[in-house]
């Protein structure tokens, strides 16, 4: 399963956020689903083979998020936020980024197999002076 560290803004809100470690995609679209779509930001994977046990997970996500009263609307009883966003019998979460639409946020370089490291540029050189012209004596180490 992947793992990426985020910024959740609260409600959506860029005054209000906090800073998530280890979040698995199942609970990142549980927080767009409580925050909106915007709420997480600044996604940084950190792990992509990690080892968690789905139902450990999904009962976890239940404990934390499931905290709606079942009271029935309209005579039925309304789906848990986990029925609801993970549905069926087998209670299948999702374990990549590419299976919410993150997928391109997963274009890192994996390092010993479990962490991933960011892409980056070489910063150039800096240039140098062109052949004949002395820097000021200021400027030499």
């Amino acid at each position: 399963m992947e793992l990426v560290d985020l910024t959740l803004r609260l409600g959506g809100s860029m005054m209000h956020t906090v800073n998530m470690h280890r979040v698995s995609p199942a609970e990142i679209l549980i927080l767009r689903d409580e925050h909106g779509d915007d709420a997480c930001v600044d996604i940084r994977p950190v792990e992509l083979h990690a080892r968690v046990p789905e139902m450990e997970l999904w009962n976890k996500l239940a404990a934390k998020y499931d905290n709606s009263a079942n009271f029935p609307v309209n005579g039925e009883i309304p789906k848990s936020k986990m029925q609801r966003l993970f549905p069926g019998a087998l209670r299948a979460l999702p374990k990549t980024l590419q299976e919410i639409g993150l997928g391109h946020l997963v274009g890192g370089v994996v390092q010993d197999d479990r962490t991933m490291l960011p892409d980056f540029e070489p910063t150039p050189p800096l240039p140098t002076a062109p052949a004949g012209i002395e820097p000021p004596e200021d400027m030499e180490d």
